[in-house]
């Protein structure tokens, strides 16, 4: 019973012991001189950390070099236990795979290798290149929302520095909206649907806010004016940047000099912040032609 209470804590306070466990029983099982033979490790703490992962205690007593084809029964029982068992992102999958393949090339040598084996061994190593190729699509993954989280971050803060003084509220608005949406926020935003409305709700949230700090002394009970929000005629650049709107994105073609059409003349600092959200995010990819 300590033995089991002090793997348990091991497995608590270091659980990267699970994943190199598996990757040291697929390492003992060594491949010489036509005979497959699974080495004893030296580490009490080894056998009894895989005989909690496997439940199996007796396949480390075959001598499986005595029989091949008992040996090759053995590699197979302890490839479908681990099939189920490697779960973990980390390099204990590279390094099972790496020695998956050092060992097939020796077993295909066998006169005696049964079918039944190969098909076990074949399933075990594409589960692996498979879980391999999910995680490699899960880091990718990982990368790409860690930019948009620092992305999002970084655009908000220089827009709360100060550095888009030159602009009215509305405007600075906009320019983050525009600045995130070609950059990785746009494409995760574009090529995720899942993540949209995380998103979306993520840049509101922080619009809203900012949008608040910077009318201050604006907003009255009715709601801020738009003309506090928009100058009337803004330069060149940022009509070019938001020539692409139409009537359905009222906000920003305000911004593109025609504000005074299709934006009612008070408005709610909430309305801004979700209405230009979608505007940017989803009107102008309509624009564009992205779905």
């Amino acid at each position: 019973m300590g033995n089991i209470s002090n793997l348990n804590d091991s497995l608590k306070d270091m659980p990267f012991l699970r994943e190199k466990c598996i990757v040291d029983m697929i390492n003992n099982i060594d491949v010489a001189n036509d005979h497959i033979q699974q080495q004893k490790h030296s580490s009490s703490f080894f056998t009894r950390l895989s005989d909690s992962i496997t439940g199996k205690g007796n396949l480390r007593q075959i001598e499986i070099n005595r029989n091949l084809q008992v040996g090759l029964k053995n590699v197979s029982q302890l490839i479908n236990i681990l099939t189920d068992d490697i779960t973990q992102v980390n390099n204990a999958l590279c390094y099972v795979s790496n020695q998956l393949k050092n060992i097939q090339q020796h077993m295909v040598k066998q006169v005696n290798y049964m079918v039944e084996l190969r098909h076990d061994f074949e399933n075990f190593k594409q589960n692996v290149n498979h879980k391999l190729s999910s995680i490699e699509h899960e880091i990718h993954r990982i990368n790409i929302e860690q930019r948009v989280d620092t992305e999002i971050n970084m655009a908000f803060e220089k827009w709360e520095a100060g550095r888009l003084h030159n602009f009215k509220p509305a405007e600075r608005y906009y320019l983050t909206l525009e600045n995130l949406s070609w950059g990785s926020t746009g494409y995760l935003y574009n090529t995720n649907k899942a993540k949209r409305q995380e998103i979306k709700e993520r840049i509101i949230n922080k619009s809203i806010i900012q949008l608040r700090k910077d009318l201050v002394g604006y907003v009255n009970e009715i709601g801020v004016s738009i003309a506090d929000c928009i100058s009337e005629h803004n330069p060149e650049n940022l009509q070019y940047a938001s020539d692409w709107a139409d009537s359905s994105s009222p906000f920003v073609l305000a911004i593109n000099g025609k504000h005074n059409v299709y934006v009612p003349s008070i408005t709610q600092i909430e309305i801004i912040g979700e209405r230009m959200a979608l505007e940017v995010f989803d009107n102008k990819n309509q624009y564009y032609g992205v779905n």
